[in-house]
């Protein structure tokens, strides 16, 4: 079974159990997210922000160059970058 390259399914069968628990990864979720019901948002860069510290929790592929994981907004939102990052909360 071939999945597409931004996410990737494990399943994990717990010794001595006979349920089998699905784990899915999805690369920068919440920015893919965005970009699947903002079609206008394709090939441009998006990060999310945490709601309770305002800190960069996920980047699309597109800002992954512009900032890094972890960044908080006030850090970031004045800074000039070479293309409009859209940020989400």
């Amino acid at each position: 079974m071939k999945f597409s390259a931004w996410w990737r399914i494990s399943f994990i069968r717990l010794a001595g159990e006979t349920d089998m628990f699905g784990l899915i990864d999805v690369n920068s979720f919440y920015a893919s997210a965005e970009k699947v019901f903002r079609p206008d948002l394709r090939n441009e860069p998006v990060a999310i922000l945490s709601n309770s510290d305002g800190c960069v929790i996920a980047r699309s592929k597109e800002a992954k160059k512009y900032v890094k994981m972890g960044d908080p907004w006030f850090k970031i939102k004045n800074q000039q970058f070479p293309e409009k990052i859209h940020i989400f909360k």
